[in-house]
């Protein structure tokens, strides 16, 4: 399995960059979620995996990829929802 790595500028010499077997460079940063789909769809990818950061957080997100037939590699839609509710989620 090949790794394929979307960046954003300032993070063009991290070391998940540089491990990857190949890399592309998300012009509007990581938010851009349709560049993102758009790109996996074009690359044919398997999987994504958001991150840890405001991907890794986001239901929508999670629905548009699995809409796509990608595979997400995180929690579901429902349990991100969840634990976005601070109150709901304890």
């Amino acid at each position: 399995m090949d790794a394929i790595a979307m960046h954003s500028e300032a993070d063009r010499n991290s070391l998940f960059v540089k491990e990857a077997d190949e890399s592309f460079l998300l012009p509007n940063g990581y938010l851009d979620q349709d560049t993102i789909i758009n790109k996996a769809k074009e690359l044919k990818v398997d999987a994504i995996h958001p991150g840890y950061g405001f991907l890794s957080e986001n239901a929508e997100f999670c629905k548009k990829v699995k809409d796509e037939k990608i595979v997400w590699i995180g929690p579901d839609a429902e349990t991100i929802s969840l634990m976005g509710d601070k109150i709901n989620s304890k």
